[in-house]
């Protein structure tokens, strides 16, 4: 008997995918972009800077993907009166 082939969604992804967020001075972040693009903020110190509020900051954020295109919602992001910026 051969071994079965994984699903889909059984196999890990394998794509990357960075961005960049960046804040303007007294903007908040915004949490729940997050949980949409099932993303995650890059480091600790990245998420120090997310918290912050005094001035202007760039956040690393990544996700991971099945697919190797596989597009962020750059506008959605940019509707919270961020900028959305890609690597």
């Amino acid at each position: 008997m051969t071994p079965r082939k994984p699903t889909r969604l059984e196999a890990p992804m394998r794509y990357r995918h960075a961005a960049v967020v960046r804040i303007n001075a007294g903007a908040e972040f915004p949490w729940d972009m997050l949980r949409y693009e099932r993303a995650w903020i890059t480091t600790e110190s990245d998420v120090a800077i997310a918290l912050a509020s005094e001035h202007r900051r760039d956040v690393r954020i990544e996700r991971h993907s099945y697919d190797k295109e596989a597009p962020w919602t750059a506008a959605r992001w940019e509707s919270f009166g961020v900028t959305f910026i890609l690597p």
